[in-house]
C-alpha cells in the first residue's frame, strides 16, 4: 500500500529486531504488553504463520525514503463475520505520516480484504492516541473494561468508510 507520505509493505522476520525496540523505547512500552527478546521472537514466528493463515496482516510503516517508522496490523480477522481488529499501530514519523499510516490500514482492510467491520481498540491512559480516536467519525465508540485496564473501543463499519477516508484526506492536507 503506497501513500503519498509514506507505503506499508508487509513485515517480515528480518524487521523483529526493529519492531522489539519500537516496542521497548519508554514512550511507547507503557502502553503495550511486556515483551522480551525471546517472546517477541516467539510472536514475529506466531504472526507469520497467523499470516499464511490468513487471520494477522502486519505491515512495517516506511517513509517515502525507505525509513522505517512503524508498525500497524490487521489481526484477528473473523472471515465469517467479515470483521477484524486494527492495532499494533505504533508510528514515529511525521503528523502527516502517522495519520496517512492510519489510513492506509483502513484501506487495506476495507477494499483489499474486503471486510465490513474493524476495531481498534486503546488503552484508556494512552490520552495522546484516545483524543486522535475521538476527533475521527468512527461509526461506534464503547468503553470495555478488563479486571486490570480499561479500553476505548472505536469500531469503523463499511458503510462509514468514505465518510472516515475523507475526513483523513482532508485532516492530512491540512497539518502539511
Amino acid at each position: 500500500m503506497q501513500g503519498f507520505y509514506v507505503r506499508l509493505r508487509t513485515l517480515r522476520l528480518t524487521d523483529s529486531f526493529f519492531v522489539y525496540l519500537l516496542r521497548k523505547s519508554q514512550l511507547n512500552s507503557k502502553y503495550l504488553h511486556k515483551t522480551t527478546i525471546s517472546s517477541h521472537v516467539k510472536f514475529s514466528l506466531s504472526s507469520y504463520i497467523n499470516r499464511i493463515k490468513k487471520k494477522d496482516f502486519n505491515f512495517l510503516i516506511q517513509s517515502n525514503d525507505g525509513k522505517r517508522i512503524g508498525t500497524i496490523s490487521i489481526y484477528k480477522v473473523d472471515w465469517g463475520s467479515k470483521s477484524a481488529e486494527l492495532g499494533r499501530w505504533i508510528c514515529s514519523g511525521s503528523a502527516p505520516a502517522n495519520l496517512e499510516s492510519l489510513l492506509l490500514g483502513f484501506q487495506f482492510a476495507f477494499e483489499e480484504l474486503n471486510l465490513e467491520l474493524v476495531y481498534c481498540r486503546t488503552l484508556m491512559s494512552n490520552t495522546r492516541v484516545v483524543n486522535l480516536h475521538k476527533r475521527l467519525p468512527y461509526s461506534e465508540r464503547t468503553i470495555l473494561k478488563s479486571a486490570r485496564e480499561e479500553y476505548i473501543q472505536d469500531t469503523l463499519q463499511l458503510g462509514g468508510w468514505e465518510e472516515f477516508s475523507t475526513y483523513l484526506k482532508t485532516r492530512i492536507k491540512t497539518i502539511c
